[in-house]
């Protein structure tokens, strides 16, 4: 098997941006759960920051595509006892009481940007925890662009948001005309042609200044992350500008 060291020094020179500015501490790894989660050796669970890679199969759920790649590939590198430099975010839990953290190996590598590079995540952009994220985004748009792993897969390409149904969940990246942006008390709704929604929560409103949602009807956009149903109709929570793209 091929070692951490060996996979990861095969990073473009691009990646090299993704270098830690420090590293909080090292810790041992006991298993890997899955593309984008690991258990460490002293028994906390560890998220990855800024990726989310396709879920195994659960409850009798088959796993989406690429998800048992995405996971063998993240095994491969992240061997049991082979040693992980941590870098802690603004949050260091998330709501499942798992570790919140950016990976490195021991000479500094991202674990992050490799998984990226090579198709095996997408990005993602949860507030507050978004320090290396161009560089992350960077990662991924050269794999998008060689349509390596997961992006040679349609169930990552973009989805007309006209053609969302009671069927689509899970994390997807959707395209849509804003046909009407509302206001109500805690949100700002961006409704979408074909009756989707977009939800961006007031105290993430700061997250869009460059964009400015409430400017946005009758414009084209692309948005990635998770859909749910919500009275009826598909409903995606925005968190910060990084996921919507905004192309007329």
């Amino acid at each position: 098997m091929v070692s951490i060291c060996a996979v990861l020094m095969a990073l473009p020179a691009d990646a090299a941006s993704c270098a830690p500015d420090r590293i909080d501490e090292y810790a041992k790894v006991k298993q890997v759960f899955d593309g984008d989660t690991i258990l460490l050796a002293d028994g906390r669970k560890l998220r990855l920051i800024g990726i989310n890679s396709p879920e195994l199969g659960k409850d009798e759920r088959p796993p989406e595509p690429y998800a048992d790649q995405a996971h063998r590939a993240l095994s491969s590198v992240l061997k049991p006892h082979s040693t992980v430099g941590i870098r802690y975010d603004q949050e260091r839990h998330d709501q499942y009481h798992r570790v919140l953290a950016h990976l490195y190996t021991p000479e500094s590598d991202s674990i992050e940007a490799w998984l990226l590079e090579n198709g095996y995540a997408m990005m993602i952009a949860i507030p507050p925890n978004v320090w290396n994220l161009d560089c992350y985004r960077q990662a991924e748009q050269r794999a998008q662009k060689q349509q390596k792993g997961l992006w040679s897969r349609s169930l990552y390409q973009v989805i007309e948001a006209e053609k969302l149904d009671a069927d689509t969940h899970g994390f997807r990246i959707i395209r849509g005309r804003v046909k009407h942006v509302g206001e109500s008390g805690k949100s700002v709704w961006l409704d979408l042609e074909g009756g989707a929604a977009l939800r961006i929560d007031r105290q993430d409103l700061h997250y869009f200044a460059d964009i400015k949602p409430l400017e946005l009807e009758n414009r084209q956009v692309i948005v990635r992350g998770w859909v749910h149903h919500e009275i009826d109709r598909p409903v995606m929570r925005l968190r910060h500008s990084a996921v919507l793209q905004v192309l007329d």
